[in-house]
Parts: structure tokens; sequence; C-alpha cells
């Protein structure tokens, strides 16, 4: 027989080091992808819900359905484009053809390619993103990109981070033309928020570091939450 229990104290801690950190309670994206990365998104949800979080990140539709009641705003992260009128629902656009796709009138998110090459758009597509998102009727919340090494020593992670930047930039100048206000930023995962030192983006994604998981160094303190008992069977 066996066992697994979550440590409350643990988690509490570890997301009072990453607002120690990144400076505001506010500015967490929790992600409760794939069942909390199988630590049980209801449940881990409901406690980082008594925490303060506010915001949180899934992948698909139905993830969100499950937790939609627990936060203000999920952000679906799916690359099979479809949505209902759900106003705490936010989705990603992860390649241009998706505002096709998409109903009418929904909150968005535009992924950003700053060089990882899996999804996103480029800043040459910018222009062409916003105009469908005006004749859709997409409310653009804001743009995001992801990191793909983040966890390792590899100057990639500095190459992404000043890509967007310089998107940041244009895009806010291009939002204000187009009539898309107050959008926000985001780029931030576990790792990356362990690598950074300052933190200008509106948001930051918590992973894996939320279950005490370093991905690059130790500088969050983290602790684990998660422990596995069971009976040594002898054969």
């Amino acid at each position: 027989m066996s066992e697994i229990t979550l440590n409350k104290r643990a988690y509490a801690h570890n997301i009072s080091q990453i607002v120690a950190k990144i400076g505001n309670m506010d500015k967490i994206y929790l992600i409760a992808k794939d069942n909390s990365y199988g630590h049980g998104a209801r449940l881990v949800c409901e406690f980082a819900k008594t925490l303060g979080i506010k915001k949180a990140i899934v992948r698909t539709l139905d993830e969100a359905k499950e937790i939609g009641d627990i936060f203000d705003e999920v952000l679906i992260l799916s690359h099979i484009p479809n949505g209902n009128e759900d106003e705490k629902f936010v989705y990603a656009i992860n390649d241009i053809s998706n505002f096709k796709t998409l109903k009418k009138g929904l909150k968005v998110q535009i992924a950003v390619d700053t060089l990882m090459h899996r999804n996103g758009i480029s800043i040459n597509e910018l222009e062409n993103a916003l105009n469908l998102a005006k004749s859709g009727e997409f409310k653009v919340q804001g743009f995001y990109t992801h990191f793909r090494k983040a966890d390792e020593l590899d100057s990639d992670f500095f190459t992404q981070r000043r890509n967007f930047v310089e998107f940041k930039k244009i895009a806010k100048e291009k939002c204000k033309e187009f009539g898309f206000e107050n959008v926000i930023f985001h780029s931030c995962n576990s790792a990356a928020i362990e690598r950074s030192a300052e933190f200008s983006d509106e948001c930051v994604r918590v992973g894996i570091a939320q279950f005490g998981y370093a991905q690059f160094n130790q500088s969050l303190n983290l602790r684990p939450v998660l422990k596995l008992y069971a009976d040594k069977v002898r054969l």
C-alpha cells in the first residue's frame, strides 16, 4: 500500500519565497496544467487561492472548467482553438491562423516566438495579428513568450529575453494605435524566476517551483511539497 501527502506549509513557503523575489503576489500566474503536474489541480488550486493567488494557466478548456470557479482568470494554452463565453477564460493565440478558428469576441493573449520556434507570432506578424484581432472583435489582453533553455546554463536565455524586450517596445506602441489598452507581458517560468534579478514584466508563470523543485539553482530556497509513503514488500 502507498500514500502520497502534500505539505501545505512547504507549499505556502515556496509561494512566499517566489513573492519575495518577484515583489507582488498579483504577478503570479499559477500553472495548473496536467492536473497541477499530477499533484491534484482542484486540491492545489483551492489552497493556492487562500494564499492570495488569483490567476491560473491550464492546457485545455476542460482543465479550465475544472478550476474556473476558483480564480478570477484562467489562461488556456491549448493548441486546438475552441472556446466558450465564460468571461474568466482567456485563450492563447499560438499561431496567426488561430484568429480564423476562435470564436469572435473572446479574450486572448498572443504567444511570441523569441527563439523557441515551436509556436507564437514573429515581430513581422504583429501588425497583421492586431488587424485580425480588431476585425474579429477579440480583446487582446497581452503577450507572452517561453524560454526554451531557462533551466540550462545557456546563452539562449539572454537572447530570448532581449528579443522579448525589443518586441514589447514595439507591441506597446502598436497596441495603442489599434486601441488595445492595458496589455500585459510575461516571459518568466519557474527556472527563469530563479535566474532573473529583475522583473519588469507584469506577470510571471509559476510552475514546478510551487512544488519545491528547483530547475536552475537554489536561489529560492524551495521545500519539497510531495512525499510518497509505501510499504516495503519482501519477495
